[in-house]
């Protein structure tokens, strides 16, 4: 059997279209606000209406409407350490630079044809608390779950919470916003390269095994087994210094104290701010009142 050169060059840029990983970011750094994070290419800055969301101070979006909308928020009130909000069902702890954050996830109008499924969770920034809030279509919850995790996972600021998991670790704290440049390259690009590498490797083993069949010849071991894994190096953090044993003093139960009265104000779930009574959304975030 032969092939035609072109058809066979083609062939092989094809698979690797197919197979390479295709993952980019955009960098977004906030000196006013203390904050640098990743966006997704894929979502485009969008403007804000400032009368539906007075806090907001970033938002992305999907050009079509009732798709895929990133905010980055800001929180009325300063992040206490120690406190944690009531988690619903489909909520879960999520770990965030040695802080146990809690992410958010409910479905807003279930049942219409507006049904959306949110995410968000409550970052405690030195400068000012920032809300992370991902809302999209249902049907794309799996995809906006992930989408939620990579952009938390990347974002950079300095906190206002003690934390002795970033010192135990070995690892130095963050840098400071501001020190260095904004990167225009995603911080996975060593990973996206060795999954490109073992995706050629692929693609050529399978290449010449399909080409030496085409003449006729067996494909020697050598060829057959071309397809080699590709191990990224595991990046190199520096020795942690040996801990002291420290004797903990005994700890001695509080008094136990009365539960503060509920507060019987009507609030937005999502923001926590005032509502009038009999109003269906919430003049500060735009959520519904349910």
């Amino acid at each position: 059997m032969q092939t035609g050169g072109g058809g066979f060059v083609l062939r092989i840029l094809i698979l690797c279209l197919l197979f390479s990983p295709a993952m980019s970011a955009l960098p977004l750094v906030d000196q006013e606000h203390g904050f640098r994070a990743e966006v997704p290419d894929s979502l485009p800055a969008a403007q804000i209406d400032k009368a539906r969301f007075p806090n907001t101070v970033h938002m992305f979006a999907e050009p079509e409407r009732g798709g895929v909308v990133l905010q980055f928020v800001l929180l009325p009130e300063e992040l206490q350490q120690g406190t944690s909000a009531a988690m619903g069902p489909r909520d879960m702890k999520v770990n965030w630079k040695g802080h146990t954050l809690i992410r958010h996830l409910r479905t807003l109008s279930p049942g219409t044809a507006h049904a959306a499924t949110e995410l968000y969770a409550d970052v405690p920034v030195a400068k000012r608390a920032i809300r992370i809030a991902l809302t999209g279509p249902v049907k794309r919850e799996p995809e906006l779950v992930g989408l939620f995790t990579s952009v938390l996972e990347r974002f950079d600021a300095q906190s206002n919470w003690k934390s002795g998991a970033e010192g135990a670790s070995g690892l130095p704290p963050p840098t400071p916003i501001g020190d260095e440049p904004a990167k225009e390259i995603d911080d996975g690009m060593p990973t996206a390269l060795a999954g490109l590498a073992v995706t050629l490797a692929l693609v050529l083993g399978f290449a010449a095994g399909w080409w030496l069949r085409g003449q006729g010849v067996a494909a020697p071991p050598a060829v057959a087994g071309l397809a080699v894994a590709v191990k990224p190096e595991a990046p190199r953090l520096p020795p942690a210094a040996k801990a002291e044993p420290v004797v903990a003093p005994p700890v001695t139960a509080p008094a136990p104290q009365k539960a503060p009265a509920p507060d019987a104000t009507p609030r937005c779930r999502v923001c926590g701010v005032e509502v009038r009574a009999g109003r269906k959304k919430c003049m500060n975030c735009g959520s519904e009142i349910f």
